[in-house]
């Protein structure tokens, strides 16, 4: 085998030589790439993460205005019941104020009947004396 022989068959020189040389170099030339594919989905990872905070901090932002909100309805229907019972008690003290000025022109207009033009007083129903 003479050296022209010897250089074509070994690795390191001619045709094999050249092809591990370009395979080198588009491995070395892949290598980047794939460190920025790297750093995208870190990033993307960090993007995701803070798409995750940021919900779950509106989220927690929406829990405590539902709850606000729930507290407001409550004191409000609470504040309603109040009223409504407050309404009722008035109701209830005009219902008593108009019967008692119904039986007194009553009694007035009875006692008028009979000639007397004196009537006596009568004092209103649940008054302090």
């Amino acid at each position: 085998m003479g050296h022209k022989q010897a250089e074509k068959n070994n690795p390191l020189t001619g045709r094999f030589a050249r092809a591990g040389l370009a395979a080198l170099l588009l491995s070395g030339l892949a290598l980047p790439a794939q460190a920025v594919n790297t750093t995208e989905l870190s990033d993307q990872q960090r993007i995701l993460r803070l798409e995750r905070l940021l919900s779950a901090d509106k989220q927690r932002q929406q829990m405590q205005t539902i709850n606000a909100l729930r507290d407001e309805i409550a004191s409000l229907r609470e504040q309603i019941e109040q009223q409504s019972n407050e309404l009722d008690s008035i109701k209830q003290r005009q219902r008593s104020l108009y019967q008692d000025m119904d039986r007194r022109i009553n009694n007035m207009e009875m006692r008028g009947s009979t000639g007397t033009g004196y009537v006596a007083p009568v004092p209103p129903p649940n008054s302090a004396n």
